[in-house]
């Protein structure tokens, strides 16, 4: 505690000076809030031990490839594949307080991330013919069990189970361009996201609503 001596009171902080009179004050002093450790300095070790893995990986398949150059250039994928999967692990870290925004943020990155990889190794379809539809199903399905489970307030999960329902419609248009090689999975995704967005409108219409009042301030 810090004293004033003009003001003659007792003052729990860490400025230099009164908050009363602006006087200097005296004693030792300390923050009224308490000091939260970030996430990385929690778990320092195991992020440094992470980003080690990451590097070595990366330098040994770099090594690899060109001992035996023969078997093509494939080195590239590795790093690829390392950045994509950082870029989610930040993205899941910093989305944490919001479980259901953090998972559609996941399904998004996912979706694109997915896309870019099969049209790097000369397109095969299998983002579009089961990642997609897979994370878009997963998530819908996740998401609505967690919003119940942990009793999260509707306005918290409502909404990105409508955007994930809606990004699950996407596989139509694939379906429609003749893209896919199996259907069954787009087609499921896509009934489950038309099913997901009519049961949210029946049962969670008004918060629906008053979410798109909010937003588009309507």
């Amino acid at each position: 505690m810090k004293h004033c001596q003009n003001c003659n009171v007792q003052v729990r902080t860490a400025r230099e000076t009164c908050p009363l009179c602006q006087a200097p004050l005296t004693g030792e002093g300390e923050s009224v809030f308490p000091k939260i450790k970030s996430l990385y300095s929690q778990y320092t070790l195991f992020f440094k031990l992470l980003i080690l893995a990451t590097a070595a990986g990366v330098i040994v398949s770099v090594a690899v490839n060109l001992m035996i150059p023969q078997s093509g250039l494939w080195c590239h994928y590795v790093l690829i594949g390392s950045v994509c999967f950082w870029v989610l692990f930040v993205t899941a870290i910093r989305r944490r307080t919001s479980i259901p925004r953090g998972i559609l943020n996941q399904v998004f990155w996912i979706c694109i991330f997915s896309g870019i990889w099969d049209a790097i190794t000369r397109w095969h379809g299998w983002s579009i013919d089961f990642v997609i539809p897979c994370a878009c199903m997963a998530a819908i399905v996740t998401i609505g069990i967690l919003g119940k489970v942990l009793h999260l307030p509707p306005g918290e999960y409502v909404g990105c189970i409508l955007a994930d329902a809606v990004l699950g419609i996407l596989p139509l248009i694939f379906y429609f361009a003749n893209l896919l090689h199996f259907i069954y999975l787009s087609l499921s995704c896509v009934a489950v996201s038309l099913i997901a967005i009519v049961a949210l409108f029946i049962l969670e219409g008004e918060q629906i609503r008053s979410d798109l009042a909010r937003r588009f301030h309507v």
